[in-house]
């Protein structure tokens, strides 16, 4: 393998499963999805950096000896923790779980809300799977699954959240409430780019390159699986819709019979947001997997196929 191949083999990975594709992102960019789903995944973004930006600790430790991944860690930080701007023109250093709470507010979610959140199965894999990756795997194999997550920001910002935001749900450029997106989708073209660069030399045998992408998939495989609306909030917005259509139509009926339904289901586990069910997980929800993955696990595993590659 060719010493630059790894690095176009990761990020091919990396668009194959490129969430900006996702029925859900595709939702917000045609203005069908609710406000307030987009703050529920960002409330559990939070969650999830609780667990991921933890383990960049761990990482420092293990790669103290290496002093160009060691200050690209630190860099990383620092940034997150808004004691550093982006090196770019214009930037100013922002505490990135303060803009999280920020728009978070502008789409209904208080503070409070947002701290109490319970991550679904999916966003627990996906947490669990960056941690014990950072913890335990080579280095240049933890380099490579953070290029492909990262990576994902800027095109998902710049082609589809920013743009839906702005021409759907009046949050014009430049909107404080929406800085973390702006923010997003231009630190991380940095980070993800020296991440990569550094896979070049800590990815020195076949064995690690192997590994390397085998990991960096599953990393991928786990973030197309957390976007989805838990059922209370999937249950709001049919309700929503029915109402739009008129008491008789066809859609408030449906809506009306699957609460009846709901109502006669047993309690199931609770979250901020009101019942979390295991169609919260990629192997139950549709809004979860590929749209090609067939819906049995013994068939295709627990995540399915990857999507449809794009035309």
């Amino acid at each position: 393998m060719m010493a630059t191949q790894i690095v176009d083999d990761v990020r091919a990975i990396r668009e194959r499963w490129h969430t900006k594709q996702h029925p859900f992102f595709q939702a917000l960019a045609e203005g069908k999805l609710p406000l307030r789903a987009m703050g529920v995944y960002k409330a559990m973004h939070y969650q999830f950096l609780q667990k991921a930006l933890a383990s960049f600790g761990i990482f420092y430790a293990r790669t103290y000896q290496h002093a160009d991944v060691r200050k690209a860690v630190v860099e990383n930080l620092s940034e997150e923790e808004g004691l550093k701007a982006i090196p770019r023109e214009g930037h100013q250093p922002h505490d990135h779980g303060e803009l999280i709470f920020r728009f978070c507010k502008a789409a209904g979610l208080s503070a409070d809300d947002v701290r109490a959140t319970k991550m679904t199965p999916a966003w627990w894999a996906r947490a669990l799977h960056y941690y014990h990756t950072t913890a335990h795997e080579p280095i240049g194999v933890v380099l490579a699954m953070q290029s492909t997550q990262e990576g994902q920001q800027p095109a998902l910002n710049k082609d589809v959240v920013l743009p839906a935001l702005a021409r759907h749900y009046n949050f014009p450029p430049g909107s404080p409430a929406i800085e973390f997106f702006t923010e997003h989708a231009e630190a991380d073209i940095e980070h993800s780019n020296r991440q990569a660069d550094l896979c070049l030399k800590y990815l020195d045998t076949d064995a690690l390159k192997a590994r390397a992408l085998e990991v960096a998939e599953q990393a991928c495989m786990l973030r197309w699986a957390t976007p989805t609306l838990s059922r209370p909030e999937r249950s709001r917005w049919r309700s929503r819709r029915a109402c739009c259509a008129g008491r008789r139509s066809p859609t408030c009926i449906a809506a009306n019979t699957s609460a009846r339904r709901r109502s006669c289901r047993p309690a199931c586990a609770e979250s901020t947001f009101g019942r979390v069910e295991l169609s919260d997980t990629a192997s139950r929800d549709r809004s979860t997997v590929p749209p090609s993955a067939p819906p049995r696990r013994d068939r295709a595993g627990p995540l399915g196929s990857p999507p449809p590659e794009p035309r």
